[in-house]
């Protein structure tokens, strides 16, 4: 069992590797980039629009 501090949801790691019971304010997972600003860029462009990031799994590639 994982938690971050006493408020924190207790997120839950089966046999398996598969989290359950996440409760989240966000998460946002990128591919290596080294080249910041495209990075920001794309992060900014996938967050674009959206009103909260609650519960949300955000995937930035990098790309060619």
């Amino acid at each position: 069992m994982i938690a971050a501090g006493p408020s924190s949801p207790t997120i839950g790691v089966t046999s398996s590797g598969f989290i359950t019971r996440i409760q989240h304010e966000g998460i946002i997972v990128c591919t290596d980039n080294p080249n910041f600003e495209e990075l920001a860029r794309k992060v900014n462009a996938a967050l674009e629009g959206m009103d909260s990031l609650r519960g949300k799994l955000v995937r930035v590639n990098r790309g060619s």
